[in-house]
């Protein structure tokens, strides 16, 4: 019954990137997410735990909110007179949920202005309706039309985004009801919110106020309309005057009270100073691949007295790399970042060079000079290719070290050398549950 030929090959299914599976996990909070619901289950001792689970899921679902149609009709009030009903429903718990029903008039539009030259029209009350039913018949199209669409997906909570969209979709109409869609909108985020609509748009208004000044590039006061700049004297007499209240305000004093404590001193934190040290080029062609070991002073330490301490140890760095090694003519020259080529064979022996160059100039590394490691992880990172074992680092020519064991790896590192005193780029990029595993 079946055409199919048995020479035929199966199709091959590509395996998902697993970097970008522990990312995806990681950015939506998979790991709490599941916990909870499990937690939640448990906690109700549901007899259906697939229905309660649905419900959580549901429940916390970020489309809870979001327009999914606005329809619009024209009904009439209990004085016959017709009034524009909006109604609003909204994705909610995978379903849908009646957000609001709006009720309001429709502006109704002046009578045309006459032909030139020609003496305006009656407006009669004929067609002062016909112009009221025009009106609403525009509104109602409107609305179940290109307005009520541009606003499906938008979330009924988000204020500002949603007005946005109607001033850009009623852009070509006019005398659209546009208030009339903004408050059916808020009023649907306000009953998902399950508080009153005043108190809702009062929260956003707060809300708006509150970031205000960043939105407009730092709230600077702008001096409007015809505003004359106050006289001196005027300065001078508020000066007075708010220093007076000030004194009548100061509470009565003791002559037995003590003196008020002076205030607290600022203590401003200065930043280490950084200076070249070794580098290397990295990647998996060198014998040290962590690309640089850069000299740091102590923070909080002038720099007047820092400065010249880092400048005296990497004279000597390049005194004492000439004499290590005299066949290599390069051995004691700066690169163009001022730092020295690594000539060394591990990392540990980068560190004892560093201990030797500080000790020789009478100082202590770890105290008076620390150690700002780079290791640019990326860089000798191995990826899982289906012929090895599991993901890989390789910090050193012959040293690897499998990725669940590399955040102990780091950490015996940074106590066998407590000079280190900060770490840039230990984890590859895109190695996120190592990056998880390393920050806990």
């Amino acid at each position: 019954f079946f055409n199919r030929r048995p020479s035929m090959a199966p199709i091959a299914v590509s395996k998902p990137n697993a970097f970008w599976v522990q990312k995806w996990l990681k950015d939506h909070g998979i790991d709490s997410l599941l916990a909870d619901a499990v937690n939640k289950a448990v906690e109700g001792r549901s007899k259906d735990p697939a229905a309660s689970l649905s419900f959580y899921f549901q429940k916390r679902s970020k489309r809870n909110g979001e327009i999914k149609s606005m329809t619009a009709r024209t009904i009439y009030d209990p004085h016959m007179r017709p009034v524009l009903e909006i109604t609003t429903k909204c994705v909610f718990n995978g379903g849908e949920r009646l957000g609001s029903t709006a009720v309001g008039p429709v502006r109704v539009p002046p009578p045309p202005p006459p032909e030139e030259g020609g003496e305006p029209p009656e407006d009669t009350p004929q067609a002062q309706e016909e112009r009221l039913n025009a009106a609403y018949a525009a509104a109602v199209e409107l609305i179940n039309g290109e307005l009520g669409k541009a606003l499906v997906g938008q979330h009924a909570k988000k204020v500002l985004e949603v007005d946005d969209r109607i001033e850009h979709a009623a852009l070509l109409h006019d005398h659209a009801p546009k208030l009339m869609v903004s408050i059916a909108a808020a009023e649907a985020g306000a009953t998902l919110s399950e508080e009153p609509l005043h108190i809702f748009v009062a929260r956003f208004n707060k809300e708006l106020l509150d970031t205000a000044a960043g939105n407009i590039g730092g709230g600077v006061a702008v001096k409007v309309g015809d505003e004359e700049e106050p006289t001196q004297a005027e300065k001078d007499a508020k000066a007075e005057a708010e220093r007076k209240a000030a004194e009548k305000n100061k509470p009565p004093s003791n002559p037995g009270d003590p003196d008020p404590a002076p205030p607290a001193e600022l203590r401003v934190r200065l930043p280490a100073p950084v200076f070249p040290g070794i580098s290397s080029p990295g990647g998996m062609e060198a014998k040290v691949r962590m690309t640089n070991f850069q000299l740091m002073g102590k923070r909080d330490r002038p720099y007047k007295e820092s400065l010249p301490q880092l400048v005296r140890v990497h004279k000597k760095m390049g005194e004492l790399l000439r004499e290590k090694f005299p066949d290599d003519a390069a051995a004691g020259a700066p690169l163009d970042d001022g730092s020295y080529g690594c000539r060394f064979e591990t990392a540990d022996e980068v560190f004892a060079f560093l201990g030797e160059a500080v000790g020789a100039c009478e100082l202590s590394l770890g105290d008076d000079v620390t150690v700002l490691l780079t290791m640019s992880a990326t860089g000798f990172f191995k990826e899982n290719t289906g012929e090895v074992g599991s993901y890989m680092y390789s910090p050193e020519e012959g040293a690897d070290v499998e990725a669940d064991a590399w955040p102990e790896w780091v950490v015996g590192l940074l106590g066998k050398h407590s000079c280190v005193s900060a770490v840039v780029d230990p984890v590859a990029r895109e190695d996120y549950e190592t990056w998880r595993k390393l920050r806990q």
